[in-house]
């Protein structure tokens, strides 16, 4: 069986393949430039040993070779031989032209393809026999050598060519056409603009810029989703501007990973989150997040913790002078403090009007009057750690401590 590709009108194949440079797709919307696209998918595919034949008119010419030798060097020069009158035309092309960027057999498919969507009638199909046509030029290759793309000719060929993002397995596109693949990138896109190499593939670091223009402007929650649940978003360079996408963004966190999956400026990395895995990445500076935004914290309740017990005699100690420093920053001490094991999670919890410690906290004096300092500066002000007035109360304490 063949994979019939078509179009409409007539082609003089031997002079097309003889003429590099020279292009007569005057659209806007064509996929093809300077015509040397069609030059490089017959090299690769004898170079490949794939089966190709052309048809068009009252002719049907098979893309073979023949040994030429040039300067004491042997070649394999592409040459059409019309099979009803067994006559060879010559081209300029011999098997190595392209060889070191032309290697993925997708790119000979690509290639005859797109040249049929550039023209006028475009048509796929599978065909048992060759036939010509007077008013159709049509490109047949064997269904056993490219199957696999017909087969999923829209994975490959997507119906809209304007600009678009979507969820998907890191699928870049460019007018219509697979370009390449971002591993680690949980989005499949298209953009007019996006670079491509030689040989028609993506330009990798082009294509994390483009894609980074496109979700600046993306107000989709199910694309934010898909993109903070990709491995490599750290490549990709993300400003905010409009609003709605700022809400896109802040709705895709939480889908993909709750309610407490946010940090509202670079310079405030909340560990909490990181440790549980729900830190997708730094929102940049300037970006103002509501007050009042819970934080993991807020989901645990005592009964998470294996254990609360009051503090041992060697705790007992460190308490009483991490309470006497507290004192001096002018920070309450009249708060029962108990101890809890096995929540890995957080290292201390303020509930109602007690604070509670992790007992490893007390292994290091520094950590200890952190955490204690942190605790009690939730209860006093009542403030969460996404408040601007939980920043502004201890500001207010270390100016006091200084002036007094």
């Amino acid at each position: 069986m063949y994979i019939k590709v078509s179009n409409n009108g007539v082609l003089d194949v031997p002079v097309a393949c003889n003429m590099l440079g020279a292009s007569v797709k005057v659209t806007d919307g064509a996929i093809g430039m300077f015509g040397s696209g069609l030059k490089y998918a017959l090299a690769q595919a004898c170079r490949m040993g794939f089966e190709i034949h052309i048809a068009s008119g009252d002719h049907v010419y098979r893309v073979e070779t023949r040994s030429q030798e040039f300067r004491n060097k042997m070649f394999k020069k592409v040459v059409l031989r019309e099979i009803f009158e067994n006559t060879i035309h010559e081209t300029p092309i011999t098997t190595e032209f392209g060889q070191h960027d032309w290697k993925d057999k997708w790119f000979v498919y690509r290639e005859l393809v797109c040249n049929a969507m550039d023209e006028p009638g475009f048509s796929k199909s599978l065909v048992s026999d060759l036939r010509r046509s007077k008013t159709k030029t049509s490109f047949y290759l064997l269904e056993s050598q490219f199957g696999e793309f017909y087969k999923d000719h829209q994975l490959y060929f997507p119906k809209d060519s304007g600009n678009w993002i979507k969820p998907g397995t890191g699928l870049v596109y460019k007018r219509g056409v697979r370009v390449g693949v971002l591993p680690g990138i949980n989005l499949d896109f298209q953009d007019s603009y996006v670079g491509i190499t030689e040989s028609r593939e993506v330009d990798e670091w082009n294509a994390f810029w483009r894609l980074g223009t496109a979700l600046n402007g993306c107000s989709d929650a199910t694309v934010w989703e898909a993109f903070v649940k990709s491995e490599r978003k750290d490549r990709v360079d993300i400003s905010f501007f409009e609003e709605d996408v700022k809400k896109a963004f802040n709705s895709g966190c939480k889908k993909a990973f709750g309610d407490y999956a946010l940090c509202p400026d670079v310079h405030q990395v909340i560990s909490d989150l990181q440790i549980v895995g729900c830190y997708p990445f730094v929102i940049p500076t300037g970006w103002k997040l509501p007050t009042g935004l819970p934080t993991f914290r807020d989901k645990v309740s005592l009964t998470d913790m294996d254990v609360i017990r009051n503090p041992n005699a060697k705790e007992e100690e460190l308490l009483s002078w991490g309470l006497d420093c507290a004192r001096a920053f002018g920070l309450r001490t009249d708060i029962p403090i108990k101890v809890f094991s096995s929540e890995k999670r957080i290292e201390g919890l303020k509930k109602e009007d007690e604070v509670y410690l992790r007992e490893d906290v007390f292994e290091n004096k520094e950590r200890f009057l952190g955490v204690l300092f942190h605790e009690i500066g939730h209860l006093e002000s009542g403030a969460g750690d996404y408040d601007r007035d939980f920043s502004e109360f201890f500001i207010k304490k270390i100016v006091n401590f200084i002036v007094s």
